[in-house]
């Protein structure tokens, strides 16, 4: 596989009409937001307590409960694609919430609905950075086939155009709900109804390490070559399997970015892994995201 500042793996490449075409798309969805989403994202408050959820959502699994979920439609009529947002692993108050709300309005620009979703709350949980194993995103995946579900039900989402993006904890339950081996998770894929399909899933800073399965859907990975957290080389080892069957799937490693470098905050550390804003790397990452779903969700 070619190597290089960003890496490009297997089918599918968001070449230079794609991202020309982002550009448009970009610059054209701006108007879309409210006064309220078109604020920086530095500008955008810290929220500690989140507001009323607006949807429940049924998950069936071993444990059966029901997760809040945050829908906001886009200026459009009808029928719109729709997309998933899983928080990373502090939960989703503070700076995932902040981060949704940026991506979120991104989204909606674009004429994509948008469900932003708690997983942690309803099971107790607020923050399992340092310790992953309390709940894992393996554990987590089946929430995405739930939140999928939900947005199936509705009668202003399309269900044959539904797409998934995860942020590092997120990311990875991205990656594992469309992994192909994953007998536990048969039964949330199957309450699917008809034609309803995830049709696009990305993963931003997804810890890849011992990952190795096919998947199910299109991918997209984008993670910094900085990223002492969920290393960078572990997606790289994944994208140089051979899927000559699988769906496209685009590996991105962009350069001088580290973990959380969409996020627009003063640099920090997080148990001791470095977290910068790199608005370059961030700019990039939509590009590549927008692109991404302009492809997959048409």
């Amino acid at each position: 596989m070619k190597s290089s500042a960003t890496d490009h793996a297997a089918v599918k490449r968001a070449d230079l009409p794609r991202l020309w075409l982002a550009a448009i798309l970009l610059s054209a969805g701006a108007g879309l937001c409210d006064a309220a989403e078109n604020r920086p994202l530095a500008s955008q408050p810290l929220v500690s307590t989140l507001p009323a959820p607006n949807v429940t959502i049924h998950q069936t699994g071993a444990k059966p409960l029901d997760l809040p979920g945050w829908f906001k439609r886009p200026a459009a009529e009808g029928r719109v694609p729709a997309v998933m947002m899983f928080h990373g692993c502090s939960g989703l108050p503070g700076f995932s919430w902040r981060r949704a709300q940026e991506w979120g309005a991104l989204f909606r620009a674009q004429g994509y609905a948008t469900l932003v979703v708690d997983s942690f709350t309803p099971r107790g949980l607020t923050n399992v950075c340092a310790d992953t194993a309390a709940f894992t995103p393996a554990q987590r995946a089946i929430d995405v086939w739930a939140a999928a579900v939900a947005l199936a039900a509705r009668d202003d989402v399309d269900p044959r155009r539904l797409a998934v993006i995860g942020f590092s904890h997120g990311g990875r339950t991205t990656l594992d709900a469309i992994a192909i081996e994953r007998p536990n998770q048969a039964e949330a894929r199957s309450r699917l109804p008809g034609t309803a399909r995830i049709a696009a899933a990305i993963g931003l800073y997804p810890g890849c390490r011992g990952l190795h399965d096919d998947f199910l859907v299109p991918l997209l990975i984008v993670v910094g070559d900085s990223d002492d957290w969920t290393p960078a080389r572990y997606c790289r080892e994944f994208a140089a399997k051979a899927r000559p069957a699988a769906p496209s799937f685009s590996l991105e490693v962009l350069p001088d970015a580290t973990h959380d470098f969409d996020v627009d905050d003063k640099p920090h550390t997080v148990l001791s892994h470095a977290i910068a804003y790199n608005p370059k790397a961030a700019q990039r990452a939509r590009e590549l995201v927008i692109a991404f779903l302009a492809d997959m969700l048409r």
